[in-house]
């Protein structure tokens, strides 16, 4: 539809936009069969996504490292004791900086667990997307709308977490323990020999609702 009949190339851009416009359902509908089609853009939206996911672990994982070690601060430490939670998260991340180095206290620990969990998820969830949303429309007989849009970003999203959860595990203990030295695969090994390997999972149900939910409304937006 979208390819130029009389000599097989795709078509101008601006006869492409207006057909676009003109008959959009159409045009979507192509499109997504032809991408579908195409394993090197399936390939290609889940390398994108991925990479994209190991930048953002990349660069966050000071933010969650301090997040992480805020949270499970009362756990170890009694309300009031020297080093213990008052002043804020601002005034605990600093104090972390000054006594532990941003690099050793905040940036190296669980990164490669982050990395892993951001970049797995984002891939798997754009590489399987529009499989899921054309399955689900053809299965329903819905049209393509912000609905199947929504529905298949909390399907996606959910799956995409769910399947990371050990890496997300494996990240969370590495940056409550920033004084643990032990690799993403160690750890892992660690949970498995500790809490089976079902102890990869814990928490999955919870992280697939938030994958969903924040997948759902970024894809239908």
């Amino acid at each position: 539809i979208l390819v130029s009949a009389s000599q097989g190339q795709p078509l101008p851009t601006h006869l492409h936009d207006s057909f676009c416009k003109l008959f959009p359902d159409l045009a979507a509908c192509a499109m997504a069969a032809e991408e579908r089609a195409s394993s090197v853009v399936v390939a290609k939206r889940m390398g994108c996504s991925m990479t994209a996911g190991l930048i953002a672990g990349l660069a966050t994982n000071p933010l969650e490292s301090v997040r992480v070690r805020w949270q499970v601060l009362a756990l170890s430490t009694p309300c009031g004791a020297a080093g213990g939670a008052e002043g804020g998260l601002l005034q605990f991340g600093a104090r972390i900086v000054r006594t532990e180095g941003l690099i050793r206290g905040l940036w190296r620990p669980g990164l490669t667990g982050w990395m892993a969990s951001f970049g797995g998820a984002f891939g798997v969830r754009m590489g399987v997307y529009e499989y899921v949303r054309y399955a689900l429309e053809q299965g329903t007989g819905m049209q393509r709308s912000a609905k199947t849009a929504f529905a298949a970003g909390l399907l996606t999203g959910g799956l995409s977490n769910g399947t990371c959860c050990p890496f997300f595990q494996a990240k969370n203990r590495l940056q409550a323990e920033a004084s643990n030295q032990r690799g993403l695969f160690r750890e892992l090994t660690t949970i498995v020999q500790e809490t089976g390997f079902m102890g990869l999972y814990r928490g999955v149900p919870a992280l697939f609702m938030r994958g969903g939910l924040i997948s759902g409304g970024q894809l239908s937006g």
